[in-house]
């Protein structure tokens, strides 16, 4: 039987095979993610939506390439990566706080 723990230790070696593939010496993290906050809710709920389509299937194993437990360690990770940014960025405490709203409002 697989604990939490042991689910969370399958993400995390998730998070650094897919670290070195994406990032590879060349980009960084924040680089994926430039719109600091949004970025990350953004794909926080796009893993809350593909689980929602593969669950909400009649037929859950017809699913070509992503499946919901898939997404679920996905979520795990984008979820860990948004709360290491709002730890990172305790000046962002809010959804405007952001490198492009800080933009505009240095503008006016």
């Amino acid at each position: 039987m697989i604990t939490a723990i042991d689910f969370m230790e399958e993400a995390i070696e998730l998070k650094r095979k897919k670290s070195a593939d994406y990032q590879g010496g060349i980009l960084t993290e924040e680089q994926y993610f430039p719109f600091g906050y949004e970025s990350y809710m953004h794909m926080v709920l796009t893993k809350v939506n593909r689980i929602r389509s593969v669950m909400e299937r009649d037929n859950k194993s017809d699913v070509n390439f992503e499946s919901a437990e898939d997404s679920v360690i996905d979520l795990v990770n984008y979820a860990a990566m948004m709360g290491a940014w709002m730890r990172n960025n305790p000046q962002a405490s809010t959804p405007t706080d952001t490198p492009i709203t800080k933009k505009k409002k240095a503008k006016k």
